[in-house]
């Protein structure tokens, strides 16, 4: 199996998925290629583990605690109102935010970088 051409993911998905959110510039769209590079090497959508496969989704292998949290700690604050809206844009209303890591890239890059952000 092979994974998505790195140029291709870089200027299609995250530099767009970042500047929608305001978070974007250079080094925050090669932090996220790499983190996605790294993390599942733009191949896998399920954490592979021994025995089977572990909690973390995406690209980004994000867990269902972190992506929660990020939305109730950080996102719920009326101070992010605009950022909220943002991310909310990339989000589709089903099925569950957390169920879309795996194939809403664009949302899964923008929480990946709320992880770093926050």
């Amino acid at each position: 199996m092979t994974g998505l051409c790195i140029a291709q993911f870089r200027h299609e998905i995250v530099a767009p998925a970042l500047a929608h959110i305001g978070l974007g510039g250079d080094a925050a769209v090669s932090l996220l290629t790499g983190t996605a590079l790294v993390e599942s090497g733009l191949t896998y959508v399920a954490q592979v583990v021994s025995g089977g496969t572990g909690p973390a989704r995406g690209l980004w292998q994000m867990e269902p605690f972190t992506h929660d949290d990020i939305w109730a700690t950080f996102l719920s604050d009326a101070r992010m109102a605009s950022l909220r809206g943002a991310v909310l844009d990339l989000a589709s209303q089903w099925p569950a935010r957390v169920s879309q890591l795996p194939g809403n890239l664009p949302y899964a890059c923008a929480m990946a970088r709320l992880k770093y952000y926050r």
